[in-house]
């Protein structure tokens, strides 16, 4: 009776999403419950400053524009430029899914009510089906028998 507890990659990387998601839930339900901090005599101009998260949204949503836009020149004499040419396609094609889908998941849990953390879980969730999905394509649908 020799039993070896086995662990696969993909059992890893759910169990782990499910304990994230356990945590965070009940870290949410905490926060919940406990009484807010007392903001008495504070003066929120002098806290204002330290909140740039709205200037760091808007560049990487420029940066996001300028690279999501690029047209290679198509050069017969360049070799690394048709290849870059060929290769952009797929990956802003899986960008723009995952992209896609992230947006989704964002907006089901939002329209649903519920813990930020669900949107984290669904975000990871997706990205990891993608990247699983990407992985067997390129292993198991490769392979000749």
């Amino acid at each position: 009776m020799n039993i070896k507890a086995e662990i696969t990659i993909q059992s890893f990387l759910i169990g782990i999403l499910v304990i994230g998601l356990f945590f965070g839930l009940l870290g949410g339900l905490i926060n919940i419950f406990t009484p807010d901090y007392n903001m008495d005599g504070m003066n929120l101009k002098d806290i204002e400053k330290y909140q740039i998260m709205d200037n760091l949204s808007q560049q990487i949503k420029n940066i996001e524009d300028k690279v999501t836009d690029v047209t290679p020149d198509k050069n017969v004499f360049d070799f690394f430029a048709d290849i870059f040419s060929r290769l952009l396609t797929p990956i802003t094609f899986t960008y723009k899914a995952i992209k896609t889908s992230i947006t989704m998941s964002q907006s089901i849990t939002d329209d649903l009510g519920l813990f930020p953390v669900f949107r984290q879980f669904f975000t990871t969730l997706i990205t990891i089906i993608v990247i699983i999905g990407i992985v067997m394509i390129k292993f198991y649908l490769g392979r000749k028998k």
